[in-house]
C-alpha cells in the first residue's frame, strides 16, 4: 500500500453534530485540495476524532472509488477492518 498523508486539518464541524460522513468528507476534500490532487486517488481514508457516529470506523463498500473512516486512531485493527 502507498499513497501520501496530509493533515491535519479543522473542518466546519463538532464532533457532537450528527454523524454525517458525506459533509464531513467533503469538507476535509476541500481543506486537502490546497495540498494535494485529490483525483490522483481511488480511495481515501478519513483519520477523525471521537464523534457521534455508533462505531469505531466506517467504510464504503465496493466500487472504483472508495472511502474509509477511523474514529478510534489508537487501535489498529480498526485500520485493518475499514482498508480490508
Amino acid at each position: 500500500m502507498t499513497g501520501t498523508v496530509v493533515g491535519s486539518y479543522t473542518i466546519p464541524y463538532n464532533s457532537t453534530d450528527p454523524c454525517n460522513l458525506d459533509g464531513w468528507s467533503a469538507a476535509a476534500d476541500t481543506a486537502a485540495s490546497a495540498d494535494v490532487n485529490l483525483a490522483a486517488y481511488a480511495r481515501k481514508v478519513y483519520v477523525m476524532p471521537r464523534s457521534s457516529c455508533p462505531a469505531s470506523g466506517a467504510g464504503d463498500v465496493g466500487g472504483a472509488r472508495t472511502r474509509a473512516w477511523v474514529f478510534t486512531c489508537a487501535v489498529p485493527d480498526v485500520y485493518a477492518h475499514e482498508l480490508g
